[in-house]
């Protein structure tokens, strides 16, 4: 089949190109990295060094961890900059410890105190499920008779039978 060669051939040519157009010079992206000095020599051999990214990104980064800090409750703080921090704290050579500290502390705290709740929750409920239940009264409205009236009629039904030709009859009990 010469017509799958040929196909063959083309796909492969396109790979080549996009493989060569992938290898482009990338200095328009920024500064290339620099490698940490500070690593450790048994991170080094156990794994990729870290990398220290440029001034201006650790600065947006910084930047952006105060706006996410301002705008956050204090219980959700920990959780939404720790992304940010840990990137500061790899990428930026940025020592963390104290703000993540202070997040754990406050989320302790949250985690004390909803454990507190829940049991007093439960010895609530426990409270009341060893109490007898109290009855349940409903009052229900009765009728009054009054003496002077006479007992009402007897009910009466009354069956209606079709005799055809318009007639019918009509019997009542």
């Amino acid at each position: 089949m010469p017509g799958t060669k040929l196909v063959i051939a083309s796909v492969m040519a396109l790979v080549s190109l996009t493989s060569a157009r992938a290898a482009e010079d990338l200095s328009s992206f920024g500064e290339p990295v620099v490698t940490n000095e500070s690593v450790h020599a048994d991170e080094q051999s156990s794994g990729p060094a870290n990398k220290i990214w440029p001034r201006h990104v650790c600065a947006e980064i910084q930047r952006v961890e105060k706006i996410v800090s301002l705008n956050a409750r204090p219980t959700d703080r920990g959780m939404t900059r720790i992304g940010l921090l840990m990137l500061e704290e790899r990428h930026c050579g940025i020592d963390v410890g104290k703000k993540i500290a202070a997040d754990q502390a406050v989320l302790g705290d949250e985690q004390r105190k909803a454990r507190r709740d829940y049991e007093e929750n439960i010895a609530a409920a426990q409270r009341a499920a060893s109490q007898p239940p109290e009855p349940i009264i409903v009052q229900v409205p009765q009728a009054t008779q009054t003496p002077g009236l006479p007992d009402p009629p007897p009910t009466v039904n009354c069956f209606t039978n079709r005799l055809g030709g318009g007639m019918s009859t009509t019997t009542c009990r």
